[in-house]
């Protein structure tokens, strides 16, 4: 039960996203989007398994949860940090569009949306690193 509620909250956005607008984009960059969007709603959703909810930990045990937590982190930090990955792989979409002149059905690559990516890239890496090296931070 848990287990289906987590999933389909992490695939809602994505569903609602397709729903509401359709896949407008060429597939390698829609799959890109929904991968960062759903490893974003497991990332929001991770502290409910971090152990801290008795009603949650106590419906399926503490060892449990922990473990599911664990597994998620990392395969939400597997596919966010492959996520832009797909962006690099030549589809040919800027040139292949010739119905859409004002660029509105690909995906623009400027400075700004690069920054923030790879903002957000490293600080994911920091937040994994000091997830995993918790014990040997200096406070708790």
């Amino acid at each position: 039960m848990i287990l289906a509620a987590y999933g389909f909250l992490v695939a809602l956005p994505v569903a609602l996203g397709w729903w509401l607008i359709g896949p407008a984009r060429p597939w390698l960059d829609e799959a890109s989007s929904a991968i960062a969007m759903m490893a974003t709603a497991a990332l929001l959703l991770e502290f409910l398994l971090s152990g801290r909810f008795r009603m949650i930990s106590a419906g399926i045990g503490m060892d449990r949860s922990l473990r599911w937590h664990q597994i998620f982190a990392q395969v939400l930090t597997t596919a966010a940090l492959l996520h832009p990955l797909f962006y690099l792989s030549p589809s040919g979409a800027a040139f292949d569009r010739p119905d859409d002149p004002s660029g509105a059905l690909v995906l623009g690559l400027d400075a700004a949306s690069l920054i923030s990516g790879a903002l957000a890239w490293l600080l994911l890496g920091v937040l994994t690193l000091t997830a995993i090296r918790r014990d040997d931070l200096p406070y708790r």
